[in-house]
């Protein structure tokens, strides 16, 4: 069974103004026509999207590995400066004087107890140099002195007794105490001979033992130069020398008057001070 259902504008369309009516189906046919282009678009777009799937797919670009260049070994460079070139030379020379002497202990294998001085100290005429270990020397001459104390105490009465004795045996008592003096006179010099002294005032230039040291007779111990009385003009004619051939400058330290004499140039200092130049 069928209803139909009628609404009031269906009615009014059926039985209003045909004008009215008209201008609804214009409007309709808009309608379809306006769906109709849409569809027509939505249509062609699908079919060109649909193209576009169909295409071949294009070739994927080969990816090449990256060429590195070789390395070229690149050769030094320097940077180069226009300069004056300079050449310094440090040595050492010795200035020898005209007095000088080498010191040594006359007694063998015995220690250095003692040593006063070093390289370049200036000492007076009698300063102790070094000393010897003997200890054992000075206990003997201290046993040799309380014994001598004795004789001397026997000798008196042997003097006393003298006319009473026979003569023979009051010279053997004499001679045996006159021993007795000398060996303790003679131990003296020897425990002396254990002090070193400079013989004169100068400068140590040269020193070759330590303190502790084991010294035999005349090892060389010091080396004393009069530093007042120098020889220099030798050393002088060496430089000048030198100069010539070398093409150098020679500078020097000296204690010596004398250099004034043929130095060219001579600069004074006291206390670390230049005090005067002089021209040689």
């Amino acid at each position: 069974m069928f209803t139909k259902w009628w609404t009031e504008n269906s009615l009014h369309t059926r039985k209003g103004n045909p004008a009215d009516a008209a201008a609804s189906s214009r409007t309709s046919s808009g309608r379809v026509w306006a769906r109709r282009a849409a569809v027509t678009m939505l249509a062609a777009s699908l079919v060109v999207t649909s193209g576009c799937g169909l295409l071949p797919k294009e070739r994927e670009e080969e990816l090449l590995p990256e060429i590195t260049p070789p390395q070229i070994s690149k050769k030094p460079e320097y940077e180069v400066t226009a300069t004056t070139l300079e050449t310094k030379v440090q040595g050492l020379g010795k200035v020898m004087s005209q007095t000088e002497e080498t010191l040594f202990f006359t007694l063998d294998n015995m220690r250095l107890k003692t040593l006063n001085v070093k390289p370049g100290d200036q000492v007076a005429a009698g300063a102790v140099i070094g000393t010897l270990e003997v200890e054992t020397m000075q206990k003997d001459l201290r046993s040799k002195r309380l014994a001598f104390r004795k004789a001397e105490t026997g000798m008196k009465e042997t003097l006393r007794k003298r006319d009473e004795m026979d003569p023979i045996d009051f010279e053997e008592a004499s001679i045996a105490f006159e021993e007795q003096r000398q060996a303790i006179i003679d131990l003296e010099a020897e425990i002396a001979k254990a002090t070193l002294t400079a013989p004169f005032a100068g400068t140590v230039v040269q020193l070759n033992v330590q303190k502790g040291d084991a010294v035999k007779a005349y090892d060389p111990i010091a080396v004393i130069a009069d530093t007042s009385r120098l020889v220099s003009a030798q050393i002088m004619n060496v430089f000048q020398t030198i100069i010539q051939t070398e093409h150098v400058t020679i500078c020097m330290t000296t204690h010596d008057p004398t250099i004034l004499e043929v130095a060219d140039h001579v600069y004074e200092m006291v206390d670390g001070k230049f005090i005067a130049h002089a021209e040689g």
